[in-house]
């Protein structure tokens, strides 16, 4: 039947599993897995970038011969999708606990938005962070890295070839812990400032006894950290592009961890 229609059955289980791989991680990028973009739409985007990658994939030698057997291949395409896609979010989730942590000392921490990304409820500061990242990677084409990444997982990790091995948990663990480390870097600025706000409050506190700390403290917090807002852009940007070079880095030793590179 397949032969007919000018492909074999192993190429058409080949497309399959490319298929099921690139759906699953269109689903999870950053961007293109908005909840604002139509589920449809991502799998149609998928399903396009199946047909362009697919014939340019070698046929793997061990293919089953029935598609029953196709299923644990599927499930470990599946699993690699999961995988990519959740250390493809680190950057933006660490972007949000840099924002959580300066509305926090901001004393904005009861003010939430919907994240457009998850549905869920955010710091304002976390998403004014957020769009200003979506703003950097269009404007330098960083948006094209995601894109090529789907492309390279396929280089780094062939078909039918993933290995799961210990390494691949302890670079799992060392990406993930990065949203810490890298959301204290974004925020640093004003998390920083306002910490030695506070510390002078609190001084303050001890030396004029009388002094309505509670009733200063937070007016003046908004004020400095807003001010710093208008300020700290160079600083974030800069800082932003750098990390976006090492997250890079990371994201391509992760595949090649999956692959046994």
């Amino acid at each position: 039947m397949f032969e007919t229609l000018g492909f074999t059955v192993a190429e058409f289980e080949r497309f399959l599993l490319v298929a099921v791989r690139i759906i699953t991680l269109v689903n999870l990028l950053p961007i293109i897995s908005s909840p604002s973009i139509d589920i449809k739409v991502r799998v149609m985007f998928g399903m396009f970038l199946s047909m362009i990658i697919a014939p340019i994939i070698p046929v793997p030698e061990d293919l089953p011969v029935t598609f029953i057997w196709l299923i644990p291949y599927a499930i470990k395409e599946i699993l690699i999708g999961l995988l990519l896609g959740t250390v493809s979010k680190v950057l933006f989730e660490a972007l949000n606990f840099a924002g959580s942590q300066v509305s926090r000392m901001m004393n904005l921490s009861m003010v939430s938005l919907i994240d457009p990304a998850s549905s869920d409820k955010t710091n304002a500061i976390g998403q004014m962070y957020y769009f200003i990242a979506m703003l950097l990677l269009f404007v330098t084409n960083g948006h094209h890295f995601f894109i090529q990444a789907i492309f390279d997982s396929f280089y780094h990790i062939p078909l039918t070839k993933v290995v799961f091995h210990a390494n691949l948990v302890t670079q799992l663990i060392n990406v993930t812990s990065s949203i810490f480390i890298i959301g204290l870097k974004v925020g640093a600025p004003i998390f920083g400032i306002l910490f030695l706000q506070r510390v002078l409050l609190a001084l303050f506190a001890k030396v004029i006894p009388d002094m309505q700390i509670m009733i200063v403290a937070m007016p003046l917090g908004l004020m400095i950290g807003f001010y710093l807002l208008t300020i700290i852009w160079p600083y974030f940007i800069n800082s932003f592009l750098i990390i976006f070079e090492i997250y890079k880095n990371d994201l391509i030793i992760f595949m090649k961890l999956l692959g046994n590179a």
